[in-house]
């Protein structure tokens, strides 16, 4: 998985000498790693999981709209916070 571009959770990955010697940027992963959070699902009122790719989905998509001056940032945050309420709300 690590191969094709992918991130283990398994720290013998990044500190594996011969991974290492074909992608030397594990290293510096590793020692990034202690500052990295656990991802977290967020639920819908009905109990059911929001998949972490569609939120990462619609923050990308406000995100960009902001980064390329499509909406400004105070617009693009409400808009974002509707989105995801409605998303919680409703499936």
């Amino acid at each position: 998985f690590t191969i094709l571009n992918g991130q283990s959770v398994l720290k013998n990955v990044y500190t594996n000498d011969e991974l290492v010697s074909h992608y030397p940027w594990l290293s510096i992963i590793d020692k990034i790693y202690p500052g990295n959070r656990q991802r977290k699902s967020i639920y819908r009122t009905d109990g059911s999981i929001v998949p972490i790719t569609t939120v990462e989905h619609i923050i990308y998509k406000h995100v960009t709209n902001i980064l390329q001056h499509k909406s400004p940032i105070e617009t693009a945050i409400k808009d974002l916070r509707l989105e995801i309420e409605f998303l919680i709300h409703h499936q």
